[in-house]
C-alpha cells in the first residue's frame, strides 16, 4: 500500500477534523460545556464550562478537580507544604486561577478561548497527576527528586521554563539545561505517570515549540520506578523522535545533561 504523501496543509485538514469530532459542546443553563478529548485520573473525558461573566468570559472545571481529588484523599492545605507549592506552581505556569473550589481562567474576548482551553486542560491534567503522591511521601514528590538528583551530580539548570509555540500559547518544561560550547540547550518535560494516555500533554507541548527553537533538545522523563510504563506512551514519543529518559536509568543518561570541560 502507498504512503500518504505528507503536506503541512494535510496535517492541519487533519488536525481540524480531530478536534471536530472529539470535543464536544452542550448548551446548558448559563453556560456551554465542553467535553475534552483529554482524560483525568479515572480516564474519563475531561469537561470544562464556558460562562459569560461582567467583563468577558470564564472557562472553569466548575470544582471537579479538587473535589474529586480531595475524595481521594488528596488536599492542599498548608500554604508552606511541599504538595501546596508544587500545585501553586502547576497554576502558575498555566496562568489558571483558584476561585473557591474551581480552577479557572477568565478572558476577556472569545479569540482567546481556544488557548485559554487548552491551558486549563494540561493544567488539570498535571494537578491529576498529584494523585500519584501520598500524605506520607509528600517529600519524595517526583519534582523534587530530580531537581536534588541534578543538583547532587553538577547538572546547571533553571526551572518551570515557559515558551510559547506556533500556536502562540505557552508550553511549560519543568528544567531547562542551559547550552555550553559542545551542547545544545536542553528542555525536559517530566511525567509521573507514564500511562497509556498521558503523553497528549507533553507531546503537543513539544510538538508546538521544536520548530521554533532548533537549538534546544527536548525529552520527557517518565518516572518507571513507581509506575508502569505504557508502550503507547513510548511508541507516540518515538512516532516525532522525541526521547524519552526512564528514571529508573537515571545514571546511564546524566551525562547528556552534565557540563562538559
Amino acid at each position: 500500500m502507498e504512503s500518504e504523501i505528507l503536506t503541512i496543509q494535510k496535517l492541519k485538514d487533519e488536525y481540524f477534523k480531530w478536534a471536530t469530532e472529539k470535543i464536544q459542546f452542550s448548551e446548558l443553563d448559563g453556560c456551554i460545556e465542553i467535553s475534552t478529548p483529554f482524560v483525568d485520573m479515572y480516564n474519563d473525558r475531561i469537561t470544562i464550562y464556558i460562562v459569560k461573566i461582567k467583563n468577558g468570559y470564564c472557562l472553569t472545571d466548575d470544582g471537579y478537580t479538587l473535589d474529586e481529588l480531595s475524595m481521594l484523599g488528596i488536599k492542599f492545605s498548608g500554604k508552606y507544604s511541599k504538595r501546596r507549592k508544587t500545585f501553586d506552581r502547576i497554576l502558575r505556569n498555566f496562568g489558571v486561577k483558584q476561585s473557591n473550589n474551581e480552577l479557572t481562567i477568565d478572558i476577556s474576548s472569545l479569540e482567546q478561548y481556544p488557548g485559554a482551553q487548552l491551558r486549563l486542560v494540561q493544567c488539570i491534567i498535571k494537578v491529576c497527576d498529584l494523585l500519584q503522591t501520598s500524605r506520607e511521601k509528600v517529600a519524595d514528590l517526583f519534582y523534587d527528586d530530580v531537581a536534588n538528583f541534578f543538583l547532587d551530580n553538577g547538572v546547571q539548570f533553571s526551572s518551570d521554563a515557559s515558551f510559547i509555540g506556533k500556536t502562540g500559547n505557552p508550553n511549560s518544561f519543568n528544567f531547562l539545561v542551559g547550552k555550553s560550547k559542545k551542547k545544545k540547550e536542553q528542555a525536559i518535560q517530566m511525567v509521573n505517570n507514564p500511562s497509556t494516555t498521558a503523553y497528549t500533554s507533553p507531546l503537543l507541548s513539544i510538538i508546538d515549540v521544536r520548530e521554533l527553537r532548533p537549538d534546544t533538545e527536548f525529552y520527557v522523563l517518565a518516572n518507571n520506578e513507581t509506575n508502569t510504563i505504557s508502550d503507547k506512551f513510548l511508541a507516540a514519543f518515538s512516532n516525532y523522535n522525541i526521547v524519552v529518559l526512564l528514571w529508573s536509568e537515571k545514571m546511564e543518561w546524566l551525562s547528556k545533561f552534565q557540563v562538559v570541560a
